[in-house]
């Protein structure tokens, strides 16, 4: 995605405080539909972004927006996990991260093998199972 340059941000913005709908602004502008509801509504990606996020969340922590393990509810330390590991490779092949794997379940029906984690839990999970994304380990101490 290229971003505009002011002076097109500002004919938006100007021609939105005039009363335009963003259909008319964009055919006037020469611009997609996308770019210029974007424009023309600002805050609403991200709220959209934010409630699927909770919504994932929420149904792969068994109905709890909250860490299946331990029960952290702090929204920031969530994170969405692949049970059987292989996380990485699965949204390397999908070529899709975040929002996009979010909006991907959901498009499928909230398939099995997910679950809500806190990042602690992701990581002992990932040390219990001996998961370490492709990076050799190199064991410290005794080496005789």
């Amino acid at each position: 995605m290229r971003r505009l340059n002011s002076e097109v941000v500002d004919q938006i913005l100007q021609l939105r405080r005039s009363g335009r709908t963003y259909k008319s602004i964009a055919s006037a502008l020469g611009i997609t539909l996308a770019t210029a509801f974007r424009y023309t509504h600002p805050g609403v990606r991200e709220r959209k972004r934010k409630e699927l996020r909770l919504e994932i969340l929420a149904h792969y922590g068994r109905g709890r927006l909250a860490c299946v393990r331990c029960g952290e509810a702090r929204l920031p330390c969530l994170s969405l996990d692949h049970i059987g590991g292989g996380g990485r490779a699965h949204k390397r092949a999908l070529r899709r991260r975040g929002n996009g794997l979010y909006a991907l379940l959901k498009c499928q029906g909230f398939p099995e093998g997910y679950q809500t984690l806190c990042m602690n839990c992701q990581f002992i999970k990932r040390s219990e199972n001996h998961e370490y994304c492709g990076i050799e380990v190199v064991k410290y101490g005794n080496t005789k």
